[in-house]
């Protein structure tokens, strides 16, 4: 007998159940990838639009982070420092060598011996802008704000976003980094070039094109260009290259085991090959463009993910595991970009590039210290005399004498960084603090810690190679112990983020209502370095009379007050700290004619019998008082005093 069958539940019944199973699979899926839930509302999709391209979030980050920056470094840039150093000022000079005879060659004698880069750089501004402090100031104030994207870019690219995040913040308001990015001085560049060739190194070991080696080459071809100490930045890129370098090929054996060893395994493990896109897909650190969530509890840093333990291979909960798990067989610490499926062939042609192109972009100078007569073999001489191992105290000390000598120097330099005022005579910084402030310096000890945990990462090599190498030169000497190291500052920003980094995922991690809690606090601890800078740079700084006087405050007034003057005004200069021909005048006044009249720089103190006319009389500091004896002889002129901040700067009185 024929048994009817069951009637069939009709179709909508069944999209009606099934809907709701493949939604909750979707959110299941959403969730172990750490995306958001779905949401009918504006807030949804923009949450959408976020996971579909997480390089918006980078990009929003770079932009806020160096909007930031840039108003640290150019709000009243041109009236903070007050003067204009005399450093600052000799690039000005060259600059009006170029807009007059064109190519200055790659080497000038001016400051003692610098390369010209600066030069060439600053010349659009000055011709656009004028003799300003302002715009001598603002083409090195616009590199050292690349930093703080390039900085963000390295360390998202190489290691996560939070770090990067905590990094690129850190250096927007150090101290350090922000003192010398406000001075036309050479030395905030070489360190900026640096981060851009270890950003395309990290950007070829990643993606593996050519063109970022090359264009790592021609970066750091160039910044020879830009400062004498620059050598050091390339021997920190060569230790950098040689570490990682080992580490390729060490993990390249390791892929490769011997034939006796391969031909012990069973039939089935070895014809069971992992294809090259499965083994990287599991090792290779979150692309930019597809980043892990940081919102999201966060376990990469611990290697735990609960659907990678439980074995599931399928769908969104393998892909996460992929993305959110570091590989087993490297340990908890490697957590960004991974040297253990670099192919050595691609590393050592892409090295090839990245050298070549580099010997190829500074070959001019390299042709230009050919030649042993050279002005720059003169700077060395000359610079090697600041050494301590140079010092009559160091060649009459015995051997524990001499270990006395340097260990005493370089805690001198330390104390420069972490504990006491250390005025340079020549750019004035440390007359005011140390270049890290006490919360900073907390942030830096507790960074070592996560150093040697991650210290198998490219980033983490890069910093301790940075920080290690770049400031060796200045340890033994007797000055620039905080301008030459500049270089190494993002780096010891990005040693102080970690554990900030690690107190953000901390707190979120949680499910009560003290989530936020951690948090909050990173980021309280950013704001207040950022206002102890403000404070002590834009206030303190700002009048301190050690940084006045470094700056040639008075020189500095006095030159922009002669510009002023009709054309063909004759100048008897009375100062007893700078001559006329001080690079300060000649830069913001180059016009101007005249001649000294104090007896420092060689003149006559009594007052000219017969001035010139039209003429004027500048007199600073103790010259002052020859003022009634001018006014009685020369009756009918016209008389100014000029002061800044209630200090007395200089008279001048004019004769018509």
């Amino acid at each position: 007998m024929h048994r009817r069958g069951r009637r069939p539940a009709p179709a909508t019944s069944t999209k009606r159940e099934a809907a709701p199973i493949a939604r909750s699979k979707t959110i299941e899926a959403d969730a172990a990838l750490g995306r958001p839930a779905p949401d009918a509302g504006g807030a949804g999709r923009a949450r959408a639009i976020v996971a579909a391209h997480p390089w918006l979030v980078d990009a929003a980050l770079m932009l806020a982070l160096t909007a930031a920056a840039a108003a640290l470094r150019l709000v009243r840039l041109g009236a903070i420092p007050y003067g204009v150093h005399s450093d600052e000022a000799q690039v000005g000079t060259d600059v009006h060598r170029i807009l007059s005879e064109g190519w200055i060659g790659v080497y000038t004698r001016a400051a003692l011996g610098q390369p010209t880069g600066h030069a060439y750089l600053t010349t659009p501004s000055i011709w656009l802008l004028g003799d300003t402090a302002f715009a001598l100031r603002l083409p090195l104030a616009l590199v050292a704000v690349a930093a703080i994207p390039l900085l963000y870019l390295l360390v998202r690219v190489s290691f996560r976003r939070t770090e990067a995040v905590f990094a690129a913040a850190l250096l927007a308001v150090s101290y350090w980094h922000l003192y010398y990015s406000r001075v036309a001085h050479w030395s905030i560049s070489y360190g900026t070039l640096l981060l851009g060739v270890l950003v395309c190194i990290m950007l070829g070991l990643r993606r593996g094109g050519w063109g970022w080696y090359a264009a790592g080459g021609v970066l750091l071809g160039l910044g020879i260009y830009t400062y004498n100490i620059d050598p050091i930045a390339v021997v920190a890129t060569a230790a950098f290259v040689a570490i990682i370098s080992v580490r390729v090929v060490l993990a390249a054996r390791r892929r490769s085991p011997p034939a006796d060893r391969a031909s012990s395994l069973p039939p089935a493990r070895a014809q069971a090959p992992v294809s090259e896109a499965t083994a990287s897909a599991a090792t290779r650190a979150p692309d930019i463009r597809h980043p892990t969530s940081e919102i999201a509890p966060d376990d990469t840093a611990h290697g735990s993910s609960r659907s990678a333990a439980a074995g599931t291979t399928t769908g969104h909960t393998r892909a996460a595991a992929d993305i959110q798990q570091p590989p087993s067989n490297t340990g908890p610490e490697n957590v960004g970009l991974t040297t253990q499926h670099a192919s050595p062939r691609r590393w050592w042609t892409g090295m090839a590039i990245l050298w070549l192109a580099a010997f190829i972009v500074a070959l001019p100078f390299l042709n230009y210290v050919r030649n042993p007569d050279a002005y720059y073999w003169s700077h060395l001489t000359n610079y090697q005399e600041v050494r301590i191992t140079r010092t009559p105290q160091y060649a009459a000390a015995d051997t524990w004498g001499r270990i006395k000598l340097i260990a005493g120097e370089a805690k001198y330099f330390a104390s420069a960084y972490a504990w006491a005022k250390r005025p340079d005579i020549v750019d004035a910084n440390g007359s005011v603090r140390p270049m890290f402030d006490p919360l900073t310096l907390i942030l830096l000890a507790a960074g070592l810690a996560f150093v040697w945990r991650y210290r198998r990462e490219p980033m983490v090599i890069a910093a301790v190679c940075g920080l290690v190498i770049l400031p060796l030169p200045a340890v033994l000497q007797k000055g620039s112990i905080m301008r030459e190291p500049v270089g190494a500052a993002p780096y010891a920003m990005f040693v102080a983020a970690l554990p900030l980094a690690a107190l953000w995922r901390a707190g979120l991690r949680r499910r009560d209502w003290l989530r936020y809690a951690p948090a909050v606090g990173a980021v309280a601890v950013v704001a207040v370095v950022a206002s102890l800078t403000i404070h002590d740079y834009f206030r303190t700084m700002r009048k301190d009379p050690f940084v006045r006087e470094i700056f040639f405050s008075q020189e500095t007034s006095a030159s922009t007050y002669l510009r002023s003057l009709p054309s063909g005004t004759y100048v008897y200069f009375y100062s007893e700290r700078a001559p006329f021909a001080l690079e300060t005048r000649q830069y913001l006044a180059p016009d101007v004619r005249g001649e000294d009249r104090s007896k420092e720089f060689g003149g006559s103190v009594s007052v000219p019998e017969t001035p010139r006319r039209p003429s004027v009389f500048i007199l600073m500091g103790p010259y002052e008082a020859l003022l009634p004896e001018i006014e009685k002889l020369y009756p009918g002129g016209e008389r100014r005093t000029i002061t800044r901040d209630g200090k007395f700067e200089f008279t001048a009185y004019r004769l018509r």
